[in-house]
């Protein structure tokens, strides 16, 4: 995707913005077996608590996304929730969340920084699995045994935490001694491009850093309220498909994380739990999408440069300074 001179989209972009998410959700379909639905979805009232419950989830999710990103990334917060909602259905590509290498697209399309934007994604993540962690921890605790199928799971989420906490917390370290060599040692043009990379990167780190840092009370509780918002979604499609049934932390997270790892047994809350988050997002996909491309056709780079002192601007004098004492 790419503006034309004028910084507009280009109609070609536009066709591609509005044509992959939905073809992403309707390659879904068929997985899902939507056909062979419970006959749960008669059950209308429980149906739209549900819908309530998982579009509230991912409000707090675009809301959370807006506070990590928007100052770091120096894009509007409102233009980074639309973008959530946008993406949002191409989430359901399986296996796993593929969907989120279509977000990443979008948000480094959308603020011109590609590096920044994975790492703003990569925190996103470190504040799902801390939350997660903490409730694995705590059935462990309580001695009950965790499927072995959650054991991957379990590896995956402690990955991404020190994943998140090493980009956080030594990475920036690690550029300020990288840049402090480069400035020391080389003098070529190309050593200059590389200085751009590494103090662009740095500043954006550290930019983000500060946010954590500054709201993460606010973030972690956000991050509690979003799971406990999708563990209500799977209690009352559970109790459509059995009143009497409860759903496991094994079930919630199989469901909810990796739906494609579902088992037989949980194939028709996965189905139907499928079927709620669809109709949800295509509920506010179609505005969401209209209001993103609006204001991407109204960015141009001279809104860019009328900016207040910002990121570029202030790697700008910090370069020209390096450059004075090279």
């Amino acid at each position: 995707m790419r503006r034309d001179q004028a910084g507009k989209v280009g109609r070609g972009a536009l066709t591609l913005l509005i044509v992959f998410p939905i073809a992403a959700a309707a390659l879904s379909i068929p997985y899902y077996h939507f056909d062979a639905l419970p006959v749960a979805m008669l059950a209308w009232q429980g149906l739209i608590a549900a819908v309530v419950l998982y579009g509230a989830a991912h409000l707090l999710r675009a809301i959370r996304l807006a506070l990590l990103s928007a100052p770091a990334l120096n894009v509007q917060m409102r233009t980074v929730v639309y973008l959530h909602f946008h993406t949002a259905p191409v989430s359901f590509i399986v296996p796993f969340k593929l969907g989120e290498l279509y977000r990443w697209q979008q948000l480094a399309w959308v603020s011109g920084n590609p590096v920044g934007s994975l790492v703003i994604l990569l925190l996103d993540r470190t504040l799902d699995a801390i939350v997660l962690l903490s409730v694995l921890a705590g059935v462990l605790a309580s001695g009950r045994q965790l499927p072995p199928g959650m054991t991957w799971v379990l590896g995956l989420l402690a990955l991404a935490t020190v994943l998140g906490l090493i980009a956080v917390f030594i990475v920036p370290n690690c550029l300020c001694m990288v840049q402090a060599y480069i400035l020391s040692r080389h003098s070529a043009p190309r050593a200059r491009w590389a200085l751009r990379i590494v103090d662009s990167t740095r500043l954006m780190i550290g930019s983000a850093r500060e946010r954590l840092q500054g709201n993460v009370i606010l973030l972690l509780f956000i991050s509690v309220i979003i799971w406990a918002l999708d563990g209500g979604v799977l209690i009352v499609l559970a109790r459509l498909l059995d009143p009497g049934g409860q759903v496991s932390v094994a079930s919630w997270m199989t469901v909810t994380l990796f739906p494609d790892a579902a088992t037989t047994d949980s194939m028709a809350l996965t189905t139907l739990y499928a079927a709620v988050c669809l109709f949800t997002l295509f509920l506010v996909w179609p505005v969401a999408t209209g209001f993103y491309i609006a204001r991407l056709k109204s960015r141009s780079p001279a809104t860019t440069a009328q900016r207040p002192l910002s990121a570029r601007r202030q790697r700008r004098i910090h370069l020209y300074s390096a450059d004075r004492m090279l």
